[in-house]
This record gives C-alpha cells, sequence and structure tokens, in this order.
C-alpha cells in the first residue's frame, strides 16, 4: 500500500504541476492577446497614415503626369509645326533652284513659272533675295 500511496502522490504532483504550468500560459497567452490587439491598432493607425501619405503622393505624381504628358503634347505639335515649315521651305527651296537653272539657261517663260509657284510669304530672307532678284529681271 506504500508503493500505491507513493504512486497516488507522484500523480497528484505531476496532475498540479501540469495544472500550474497550464494556467500560466493561459495567464501569459491572454496578456499577449491584449498586448497583439494594441500591437495591432498601433499598425492599423501607422498604415491608415502611410496609405493616406501615398494617397497623396499619388495623386501629385499623377498631376505631374498628367502636365509632363501636356507638355509633350505641345511639344509634339511645335514639332509637327517645324516639319511642316520646313518642307515648305525645302519646296521653295526646291523651285528657286529650278527657277535658277532655268533662267540661267535662257528659258525665262519656264523660270517664270517656277517663281509663280512659289508663296513669298513663307521664304526666308536668303530665298526671298534670290526671289527679289529673279523677278526683277
Amino acid at each position: 500500500m506504500k508503493q500505491n500511496t507513493k504512486f497516488l502522490w507522484m500523480y497528484i504532483c505531476i496532475l498540479f504541476s501540469f495544472a500550474v504550468i497550464l494556467i500560466i500560459f493561459a495567464g501569459l497567452s491572454s496578456n499577449n492577446e491584449t498586448e497583439q490587439e494594441k500591437s495591432m491598432e498601433r499598425d492599423i493607425t501607422v498604415l491608415s497614415k502611410k496609405n493616406y501619405e501615398l494617397n497623396n503622393q499619388n495623386a501629385e505624381l499623377q498631376k505631374q503626369l498628367s502636365q509632363k504628358q501636356a507638355d509633350i503634347d505641345a511639344l509634339n505639335q511645335e514639332k509637327e509645326t517645324f516639319v511642316a515649315e520646313n518642307k515648305v521651305y525645302d519646296l521653295n527651296e526646291s523651285l528657286l533652284v529650278q527657277a535658277i537653272a532655268e533662267h540661267e539657261n535662257g528659258n525665262y517663260t519656264k523660270c517664270k513659272e517656277f517663281i509663280n509657284q512659289i508663296d513669298s510669304s513663307t521664304l526666308t530672307q536668303s530665298q526671298m533675295y534670290v526671289y527679289e532678284r529673279l523677278t526683277q529681271n
């Protein structure tokens, strides 16, 4: 019977130890849950602020992007204008060269035909000088 009581006391001590350990873990875990909730609330607050800042930054970047796109569109329009003007200058140059060649060959009627195809308002200064020299003769 001594052995049974010894076994019984050991069994009670082991059960009591497990109970104490479980109580301690339960207490610690409830503290951890409270701390985790507080930590999550802080994280949510920080993330909300960061989200607000990023939304503002995104809106600002979108505004800058649209402004840059408008600038690019304006530059493209300006480029197209310059290309069109360059084509007119090249055409005028070509007509003047042909008119000069006809004038030097003595074919004044053909020279006059080339001169009549030129819009004098689109001429550069140097082209205007040649144009005026050819129209005087």
